[in-house]
C-alpha cells in the first residue's frame, strides 16, 4: 500500500475539461490566460475574452489555427502590434474580420451595443491596398474607416467595393458624389 499524497489517477481532473473552464472563467488573472495561450485546449474561446491581455493577444496571433486568429481578428480593443500581425495574416477571413470592425452586442448585465475602438491609422492604410475584394468590402462596411481612406475606396478596382464605399458612408460628401456622377453623365453638378 502506497502512502503517496499524490492523488490517484480517478481523483485527477480531466484537464481537458478543466482548462477550457479556466479560460472562461471572468475572474482568472491575467497572468493565467496568458499561460494557457500554449495549453492544448480550444483557444478560439480564451481569442473571444473582451479582457483579454494584451501579450496573450500577441501569441494568438500566431496561432496556427485560422479561426483562433479569425475571432481574435474580431477583438474590439486589440493593442496596434497584435492588428498590424493580424492585417499580414495569410488567410483572407482572418483579415476580413479585422476590416468589419464589427459593432457587438454584450449578453451580460445591460443589453447594449458597442463600437469597437477604431483601428490602428496603418493598418486601415494597409486593408484598402489588400489584393482580396473581399477584404477590402468588409472594410468598406467599416464606419470608423477614416474619410480620406473611405474616399480613395469610391475609386476601388473592385465596383462592389467603391458601391459599399458610398453606401456606407456616415455623412455623405455632395461635392465629391458631384464628381463622380459627372464622370458618369458627362454634366457637372445636379
Amino acid at each position: 500500500m502506497s502512502s503517496s499524497t499524490e492523488p490517484s489517477a480517478a481523483a485527477r481532473p480531466d484537464l481537458d475539461v478543466l482548462l477550457p473552464g479556466l479560460a472562461g472563467n471572468p475572474s482568472a488573472p491575467p497572468e493565467v490566460l496568458i499561460r494557457l495561450t500554449a495549453a492544448s485546449i480550444d483557444r478560439s474561446g480564451l481569442a473571444r475574452r473582451r479582457d483579454l491581455p494584451p501579450e496573450a493577444a500577441a501569441v494568438l496571433a500566431t496561432d496556427p489555427d485560422a479561426a483562433v486568429r479569425s475571432d481574435l481578428a474580431a477583438h474590439p480593443h486589440l493593442p496596434p502590434a497584435v492588428q498590424l500581425a493580424l492585417v499580414g495574416d495569410a488567410d483572407p477571413g482572418v483579415r476580413g474580420r479585422l476590416a468589419e470592425g464589427a459593432e457587438y452586442f454584450t449578453t451580460v448585465g445591460v443589453h447594449g451595443r458597442l463600437v469597437p475602438d477604431p483601428l490602428a491609422r496603418e493598418v486601415y492604410e494597409l486593408l484598402t491596398c489588400d489584393p482580396e475584394p473581399k477584404v477590402r468590402r468588409a472594410l468598406a462596411f467599416n464606419r470608423r474607416l477614416p474619410e480620406d481612406l473611405r474616399v480613395g475606396m469610391l475609386d476601388d478596382p473592385d465596383a462592389r467595393t467603391a458601391a459599399i464605399a458610398a453606401s456606407e458612408w456616415p455623412s455623405t460628401p455632395v461635392g465629391r458624389i458631384q464628381e463622380l456622377l459627372s464622370r458618369v453623365t458627362g454634366h457637372f453638378g445636379f
